[in-house]
């Protein structure tokens, strides 16, 4: 039997019994200077005022022995911190607050740098758990027909979505619109296995990059014991879509100048998921320039980014990017480009039979009785020079179901050349 993950150089996080990273145990195994952790209790007890021990432990996500502990009594030492010790005999239950001198060490601590958050991985760390962990999972045929049962595409279609779908390589969809390019990715997109590991924050040389982001990054719960380094995060393999209003500046580092930090761009959230540029041609980017910007990082699944401080870092690029278009791809794209996107597949207007079966489908879901005959009597009136959509069913019905409901009456194909008129009201405008 071949073994696809190593046929397609991909590692799954199935089959491992830890797979969440451990927790460290000293300073040392955090990959962080002890300074920056000082700083960053010193930052927190300035905006929280008072926390003990077990809070800077949830807030921070490091471990109070070990590591906290140590920087505490670091900083207790250079008396910039007080400790309230009536609270508890233990350690963890005792309250910490900033001395006046803690508070402006603290101050200038925030000038040099902003963020308060989670404790960051560093940029190896990461580099060393996504190549372990968060690969994607070649999908099999019946994975891939699960995940498309609400559409209806044709066996040859479902065949090179399957093989498309394999790996993390770059796929082009192209065809008409409203064939459902769009919800074929989002759907593929739900069933992708296993899950991805997200930092809340990196740093790389003293500079702070947030990564974690609610929007796109759906935590879940893998059942892991509670001694793991709680500065990362299982997340669903992430979907991040984006349309015409992409920008090239978006794909880069964003630097906010008032906390001195760097927030992480959308293929960066997007690694080891997918991510869909849709209506590919029509962002606010020109097409070549946003393949220029993509054909060393797809080839060599490595990016690179620039910090204010000049320095170029190298990044892992493991997002599985798809471009969906219904512009004529030779106008997007030239053949030099096109080699490096291993995946072109078309995603033509149903025929004659396909359409009548996505109809019949979206008659169940809309609770109106099919009626082949109608439909087909409906088809040879208003199809014959006009393309069939995949969408045209769908909207069709919602229309007789909301016209229905506002006649008080029960919904039937009766209504599909009323339907027909508001649904192609724009091409009966302009006399097509």
């Amino acid at each position: 039997m071949i073994d696809d993950s190593k046929l397609f150089k991909h590692q799954g996080n199935e089959g491992h019994e830890d797979v969440m990273p451990k927790a460290p145990e000293s300073i040392e195994e955090t990959g962080l200077k002890q300074d920056f952790i000082e700083e960053l209790i010193l930052k927190f007890l300035y905006y929280k005022g008072t926390l003990s021990g077990s809070e800077l432990e949830n807030s921070i996500k490091l471990p109070y022995f070990g590591v906290l502990d140590k920087s505490l009594k670091e900083l207790r030492n250079l008396t910039l911190v007080d400790v309230k010790r009536g609270i508890s005999i233990i350690e963890m239950q005792w309250e910490f607050t900033l001395t006046s001198k803690g508070v402006e060490r603290a101050k200038e601590a925030l000038e040099r740098n902003g963020y308060v958050g989670p404790a960051p991985v560093p940029l190896h760390t990461y580099f060393d758990v996504y190549k372990k962990y968060s690969k994607i999972i070649p999908l099999k045929k019946e994975k891939v027909k699960e995940s498309l049962h609400h559409l209806i595409f044709d066996e040859d279609t479902l065949r090179k979505v399957g093989i498309g779908f394999l790996s993390s390589k770059s796929v082009f969809l192209y065809g008409e619109p409203g064939n459902g390019k769009t919800s074929l990715v989002e759907a593929i997109s739900k069933v992708m296995e296993g899950y991805v590991l997200v930092p809340y924050a990196i740093e790389v040389s003293g500079q702070i990059i947030r990564f974690y982001d609610p929007m796109h990054h759906k935590e879940i719960d893998i059942g892991q014991e509670d001694r793991y380094d709680k500065r990362w995060i299982p997340i669903k393999r992430p979907f991040v879509e984006v349309g015409g209003e992409l920008r090239l500046e978006n794909l880069e580092l964003a630097f906010n100048p008032e906390t001195n930090e760097y927030l992480a761009p959308l293929q960066m959230k997007a690694n080891g998921g997918i991510m869909l540029v849709d209506d590919f041609g029509r962002q606010q980017v020109k097409p070549e320039d946003l393949l220029n910007r993509w054909i060393v990082p797809l080839e060599k699944e490595v990016d690179y980014y620039n910090l204010r401080t000049g320095e170029q870092i190298a990044f892992p690029f493991l997002a599985k990017v798809v471009f969906s278009t219904n512009l004529t791809v030779s106008d997007l794209v030239d053949e030099a480009f096109l080699r490096r996107i291993p995946f072109k597949i078309h995603i033509k207007n149903p025929t004659r039979d396909l359409f009548i079966k996505i109809f019949k489908m979206y008659c169940e879901m809309f609770e109106i009785e099919f009626d082949e005959a109608k439909l087909n009597d409906f088809i040879d009136k208003h199809y014959k020079h006009r393309p069939m959509r995949g969408s045209h069913a769908r909207d069709l019905l919602f229309y007789i179901k909301s016209l229905a409901y506002y006649l008080d009456t029960e919904p039937t194909l009766d209504y599909l050349d009323e339907a027909a008129r508001n649904l192609f009201a724009e091409e009966e405008e302009l006399g097509t």
